[in-house]
């Protein structure tokens, strides 16, 4: 090659490092201004720093602090007529990753509270997180409020639509205290669209999904479908950043436990301050519970995996480890309701968004599918109620869908639902407690990209509505903040 053509070569490759380099770059700020978080890219050769301490916009109320979180919520023994009520979401946990449809399972509290409660055998939720979340939070099906598709990303600008009542705004009509500990992963593109906007009071825990359960961190990569990733920290005290939360995973046990021991216990622990720091106080609470347990990324401390040293698979016994820590945590909870006096005024409701995922070690036996398929692997997870007024020792055999939670835990407290727009779950309590049979209900079902094959209801095309009626549905809403 003369010397003339080695020059313009190098010309060449110079100019396209530094499109490339550009385009990285360009790709950088689109996704920040959404991401909200603090940033370091690392390249090859450089490294950037963006200093994105959430949008100034998004701070609506500097003054509430970590302390604040603490303000609000215990019914004490004989203080309150209505029962407290506890929403237990677990994330990612298969129909065979409880110890009543596995007894290799350990889970001492889930298993005591499902015991004395009535199993909800034939419950059924969406495929994947956003909808079945949506569904919870509205008593709507996901196809009304544009989010039946798939899960809401850190830098999409959407979130559940503002004008739809939640949960948390029915428990506040009905005089509770509201509090969200754990994953929301509902949008945060505006203020409007955080928890505490959307009827709950305090809100401790993640904004998105999938973070690393000690850094707090959530990666997402540089270029689509590409590594490297940026990762920004997501853990929040309503709507104040909480770096003092950052741990450290790390073979330094001793040190883990003594900071954060594990995500899921620290949102334990914040239910049980909360709790402690309120005894006394007369007006009811709400706390929704969302775990991101059994979420991937598959980690958890050596001691809970090494409760299953005959599990061979080594992804499936770090699994097993998490559903035994999130038992340990939910164990904490009743354990600081029992000392307040105020446990036997509290009502349990436990679920999963959607079914496990083999390969981050989830199992659905004896359905086929998992996560993000429309098979029974995928739809059908283990729930209970427990509490006041519940049967104990039951079993639930009619189908139950998890939009007709709100409808469910609202007869419970005997409060009327006072949003105005069309509801489309229905409240079991009656049928729950007098072990009546229930009519058929509607299941939605939706075809996903992931699912190549027939679903039992042999519908694949589009969204549908399955027994009493089937209706063909494809409306898909595109919310953006003003």
């Amino acid at each position: 090659m003369s010397y003339r053509k080695r020059i313009l070569y190098k010309k060449q490759i110079s100019y396209r490092k530094q499109i490339s380099y550009k385009k990285r770059i360009s790709y950088i700020k689109r996704i920040s201004y959404h991401f909200r978080y603090l940033y370091e890219i690392r390249f090859r050769t450089k490294s950037v720093f963006l200093f994105l301490v959430r949008n100034p916009f998004c701070v609506r109320n500097p003054s509430n602090s970590f302390s604040s979180f603490f303000a609000a919520f215990l019914v004490a023994k004989g203080s309150s007529s209505k029962p407290n009520v506890i929403l237990i979401l677990a994330d990612d946990l298969g129909f065979n990753d409880m110890p009543w449809n596995n007894p290799a399972i350990i889970a001492p509290n889930l298993h005591s509270l499902a015991k004395n409660g009535t199993i909800l055998s034939n419950f059924y939720v969406q495929p994947v997180c956003t909808p079945s979340r949506s569904a919870l939070m509205t008593s709507r099906y996901p196809i009304r409020l544009g989010l039946q598709t798939d899960v809401i990303t850190a830098p999409q600008p959407s979130c559940l639509p503002l004008d739809e009542v939640t949960i948390g705004n029915e428990f506040q009509s009905a005089g509770y205290t509201t509090h969200i500990v754990g994953k929301w992963h509902l949008g945060h593109y505006c203020p409007q669209c955080l928890p505490n906007n959307r009827g709950f009071d305090t809100f401790r825990g993640y904004l998105t999904g999938a973070e690393d359960y000690y850094k707090k961190t959530f990666c997402i990569p540089l270029v689509p479908n590409q590594r490297p990733a940026a990762c920004g920290f997501d853990f929040y005290d309503n709507e104040n950043r909480m770096p003092k939360a950052n741990g450290t995973y790390s073979t330094y046990q001793v040190l883990i436990y003594l900071f954060i021991h594990t995500i899921i216990l620290k949102f334990a622990d914040a239910s049980r301050e909360v709790i402690k720091s309120h005894e006394g106080s007369k007006t009811p609470f709400f706390l929704y519970l969302p775990f991101q347990s059994v979420h991937y990324p598959v980690m958890v401390p050596k001691n809970y995996s090494d409760l299953y040293p005959n599990e061979k698979n080594h992804t499936r016994k770090e699994y097993m480890g998490m559903v035994t820590a999130m038992d340990e945590a939910v164990g904490h909870i009743v354990d600081e309701l029992k000392a307040a006096g105020a446990y036997e005024n509290t009502l349990f409701f436990y679920a999963t968004d959607n079914g496990g995922l083999v390969g981050a070690g989830g199992r659905n036996a004896p359905f086929r599918g998992q996560k993000a398929t429309l098979w029974q692997g995928g739809l059908r997870v283990p729930a209970f109620i427990s509490g006041p007024g519940v049967p104990s020792a039951s079993n639930y055999k009619n189908m139950m869908h998890i939009v007709d939670v709100q409808m469910t835990v609202l007869d419970a407290i005997g409060h009327q639902r006072t949003g105005e727009k069309h509801v489309d779950g229905v409240s079991h309590w009656s049928a729950i407690t007098a072990g009546d049979e229930k009519e058929t209900m509607d299941l939605l079902r939706r075809k996903r990209e992931r699912t190549y094959d027939e679903v039992e209801s042999r519908i694949q095309k589009k969204l549908a509505v399955e027994k009493p009626r089937t209706e063909i549905l494809d409306r898909i809403l595109i919310f953006f903040c003003p």
